[in-house]
């Protein structure tokens, strides 16, 4: 046996094991999501030409905020399981040993403050929201978790993060569009029920599933179709892009929708996180759709960006199989 070639792929091993630990830590398979958020924020925000010309060239930075933000939040959340996860779920890159507690909580201190400084180096009134969701979302590491309570919390910060940048077109007077934080607030209920799928998974509800991850479902597919339709009647893009929104929440909804018939009436817990990630997974779907309510023609940024968005669904998919979730 070539001694050479044997510590040479335990070296590659070695160094693939800790990169891939940091990305299940990070939750990367979910980054573009936060990324998506704050795009669609934009387009919702801004729409298109001609107020979209008064975009300030930093509020694409709320991308790169938003991400790191999310993936402190992350860190965070691992970080204080770690006693909990030494016990119950130990595959957990913390429990493993493959990153240490103290250097989790660095990286994610250091992600956060990133996340602020890029936020408010937008405007001020936007490092003010970020640092009010960064505060929610550590209230819900810390104490705010449970059965409901928890997927509140979750569906209020990522409905704030695609919220940021119309409360910057809000505030540099290109608003208030009270159609665009509508479409945010549905957003946010779509988060809400995909989220409460994750509560069963985790057993934070006590409760036998029986037939609630069905309903859980039905409703998040309910609200994604719910997004342009908020968008249509509000008026907050062109009717023909609205329509095409539709299209796009209609094919996704009837995915959702024959998952939760294909859950039956007593689930496994494993059929309920499948589920559950498969629901989440599509939240740049949704992220797209509200994005695509906001275009008015064709030569208009927001197409693209709605298109770019989309984008991140594949992106998601690849990144889950590369760090898979914890």
């Amino acid at each position: 046996m070539d001694v050479s070639s044997s510590i040479s792929g335990h070296q590659v091993a070695h160094t693939k094991a800790p990169l891939r630990a940091w990305g299940r830590l990070l939750r990367l398979s979910m980054a573009p999501s936060a990324m998506a958020d704050a795009a669609a924020g934009i387009c919702l925000g801004f729409g298109d030409p001609p107020r979209v010309m008064a975009i300030p060239a930093p509020a694409w930075w709320l991308l790169i905020s938003s991400a790191c933000v999310y993936c402190s939040g992350m860190v965070f959340n691992d970080w204080v399981d770690r006693d909990q996860d030494a016990e119950q779920t130990r595959e957990r890159p913390i429990p493993q040993g493959l990153i240490t507690s103290q250097r989790a909580l660095q990286v994610g201190l250091l992600l956060l403050g990133l996340g602020l400084v890029l936020a408010a180096g937008v405007h001020p009134v936007t490092g003010v929201w970020m640092t009010s969701l960064a505060a929610l979302a550590l209230a819900y590491n810390l104490a705010w978790r449970g059965p409901l309570r928890g997927p509140f919390c979750l569906a209020v910060c990522r409905a704030a993060n695609m919220a940021t940048p119309v409360v910057l077109a809000a505030w540099i007077g290109q608003g208030p569009r009270t159609g665009a934080f509508t479409v945010c607030g549905i957003y946010g209920l779509f988060v809400f029920f995909a989220a409460r799928l994750a509560r069963w998974e985790d057993g934070e509800d006590s409760r036998a599933p029986r037939e609630a991850p069905r309903h859980a479902m039905r409703k998040a597919a309910l609200a994604l179709v719910a997004l342009p339709v908020a968008g249509l009647a509000l008026s907050v893009g062109g009717a023909s892009f609205g329509l095409a929104a539709l299209l796009v929440a209609l094919l996704a909804s009837r995915n959702i929708w024959r998952m939760a018939e294909q859950l039956g009436s007593a689930p496994s817990r494993n059929r309920i996180g499948q589920a559950a990630g498969a629901t989440l997974g599509r939240m740049p779907i949704a992220s797209a759709v509200a994005a695509l309510c906001c275009a008015r023609g064709f030569s208009g940024p927001v197409l693209w960006v709605a298109a770019a968005i989309l984008c991140c669904y594949p992106l998601g998919s690849w990144l889950r199989r590369v760090f898979p979730a914890t």
